[in-house]
Formats: C-alpha cells, structure tokens, sequence
C-alpha cells in the first residue's frame, strides 16, 4: 500500500474533503452521518455472513473492522460538526424511514458562512 503520510491526521481528513469537493464543483453543505449502535451492526453482519457464506466474517473480524471504522469516520464527523455541517441520522429502522430522515436533515439551514460563488465554466 501507500506509504503512511507524515502529515497529521486532521490535515489528511481536510486534504481529502478538499479534493472531493474540488472534483464535485460543489460546496460542501451537509455531512450526514447515518448513526447505528455496534452491537446491531455487528449482528446484521454476521447474519449477512451467515446467509452469504461467508466464512471470513466471523465476529473479532467485523469487530477489528468496526474500530478501523471509527478511528477513520470519527476525524470528518468533528471537523464537519466544528463547521456546522454535521447531521447525525439514526440509521436504524426501515430504509424508508432512514430516507425520511436524511431528506428531513438535508432541509435544515446550515449555520456556515457564505462562501464566495465560484465561477461558471463556459460551454
């Protein structure tokens, strides 16, 4: 793989934002974070592992993958709630109401200072 930045982790996270961003031509305005406890996780992916067959995801590795999932989320989900943008969803339910909620979060104003308008590409 990649050889480890040297840079801190928060200005790996605000490289990377940037660059989405910059790909998109689009102001960032909402990060939404659809939140589900661990535990349930971890029991619908074992029951996916079950009917899949899938021998590797035993329990310690969707746990490991778990904490692999934090320590990398958990840097974008503080800066974008230090800049207002972040939007915690509950993730549990039915996809329709898990929709309903993000759909719901993406109508709240933003608290974020305006941003200077980007100029327009010409056809």
């Amino acid at each position: 793989g990649p050889a480890p930045s040297a840079r801190h982790p928060r200005q790996e996270v605000e490289q990377q934002l940037g660059h989405a961003v910059a790909h998109h031509g689009a102001d960032l305005d909402h990060v939404l974070e659809l939140k589900v406890p661990d535990e349930e996780v971890v029991q619908r992916l074992l029951k996916r592992a079950q009917i899949e067959g899938r021998a590797d995801d035993t329990e310690e590795v969707i746990r490991e993958r778990m904490k692999v999932y934090h320590s990398e989320t958990t840097p974008i989900s503080d800066m974008a709630r230090e800049r207002g943008l972040l939007r915690e969803i509950d993730g549990t339910g039915s996809m329709d109401d898990v929709y309903q909620r993000c759909m719901d979060a993406l109508a709240l104003p933003t608290h974020t200072p305006p941003r200077p308008a980007r100029p327009t590409a010409s056809a």
